[in-house]
């Protein structure tokens, strides 16, 4: 629920963004539709990062404090919940990389990412 709620907090609608525009102008050029879209195609990256970002965050605080709770009792289901803590630490930190290049960026392109990182993107 935490994940899909920062999902749709985030995600702009191209439409209200075109409607809000009209509203101010009577007419709408090209151009300005153009880097509408480029906008908002920007704002929905950004939210899908930032959605993988905290719940993987979240998923691998919860899978370190169940690996920390097996020390004990059950050694292979500590191992199976640190693999698991370790894989989910590193998509958070590489989505929070990603974050942090989208906040440096100010340039109106749009790259979609292959994997949460930075080198593997295609940019338009």
């Amino acid at each position: 629920m935490i994940s899909n709620s920062l999902l749709e907090a985030e995600t702009p609608s191209l439409i209200l963004r075109m409607d809000s525009q009209l509203r101010i102008g009577d007419d709408l050029s090209y151009s300005e539709y153009k880097r509408t879209l480029v906008t908002v195609e920007r704002l929905k990256s950004h939210a899908a990062y930032k959605q993988v970002a905290y719940s993987s965050g979240i998923l691998s605080v919860l899978y370190a404090f169940n690996s920390y709770q097996k020390r004990r009792s059950n050694l292979t289901l500590r191992n199976v919940f640190a693999f698991l803590n370790l894989n989910f630490a590193v998509i958070s930190g590489a989505s929070f990389y990603q974050l942090s290049d989208f906040n440096m960026a100010s340039n109106e392109s749009v790259s979609f990412g292959l994997l949460p990182t930075p080198y593997m993107a295609i940019n338009f």
